[in-house]
C-alpha cells in the first residue's frame, strides 16, 4: 500500500523522549534481549542534564521494555552512519545519543494496517467474540554510539537500575523465559 503525498507520514518526525536519562555517549552497550513474547533493550545510561565541566553522570543501566512489540531492527547505522538514515532530516539530526519516536510513522502504520487486516480476517463473522484491536502501534527509536534499534510497540515502560549488568541481564532472561 502506498501512501499519497498528502498522507499524515509526510509529517513523520523523530522526537526525542524525556526520559531523565539517555545512552552514554562513548560506550552506549545496546544489548537487545527479545523472545516472541517481550523485547527488552539494556544499555549505559547517562544523567539527562551534565554537570558543570559539561560531562555526564552515570546513571546505571537503562532498561527499555516493549509492549505489544511486533517487530524489531537493531545494527546499522551507528553514530556516524546517522546522516544517512531516513529520518535523519526528520528530527534524528537533533536528538544524539538518544530515545526517541517517531511520530507519523510509516512504519508503524504498515504495521497497524497488516495487523489489522489479519485480525479482520481471522474474526469476519463473529461479531461479539472477536478481541478488542483498539491498539495504535508506535515507532520508538533508540541511538547510540555502534548501532541504531528500532522497534513498532504498542508502548513501552523506561527504567534505569544501578545492579551489575550480569544481575540484569538474568533477570530479564528469567523473566523472558518464564514467559515463553
Amino acid at each position: 500500500m502506498s501512501a499519497s503525498p498528502s498522507s499524515a507520514a509526510d509529517d513523520e518526525r523523530v522526537v526525542e523522549l524525556d526520559l531523565g536519562f539517555h545512552p552514554e555517549a562513548a560506550v552506549s552497550g545496546g544489548l537487545l534481549i527479545q523472545s516472541e513474547y517481550s523485547v527488552v533493550l539494556l544499555f549505559n545510561a547517562v544523567s539527562e542534564q551534565p554537570q558543570g565541566s559539561g560531562l555526564f553522570d552515570t546513571a546505571g543501566v537503562g532498561m527499555l521494555e516493549f509492549q505489544d512489540c511486533v517487530t524489531t531492527r537493531f545494527g546499522y547505522p551507528n553514530d556516524e552512519g546517522l546522516e544517512e538514515h531516513p529520518l535523519y532530516s526528520k528530527g534524528l539530526a537533533e536528538t544524539g545519543y538518544a530515545v526517541c519516536e517517531v511520530v507519523n510513522s510509516r512504519w508503524a502504520q504498515e504495521w497497524t494496517l497488516m495487523t489489522k487486516a489479519t485480525a479482520d480476517r481471522i474474526w469476519e463473522g463473529r461479531a461479539g467474540q472477536r478481541p478488542s484491536n483498539g491498539r495504535t502501534l508506535r515507532h520508538f527509536l533508540a541511538s547510540f554510539h555502534d548501532s541504531t534499534f528500532e522497534c513498532v510497540a504498542r508502548d513501552f515502560s523506561a527504567s534505569v537500575h544501578e545492579a551489575s549488568w550480569d544481575a540484569i541481564s538474568q533477570d530479564v532472561m528469567r523473566r523472558a523465559i518464564a514467559n515463553s
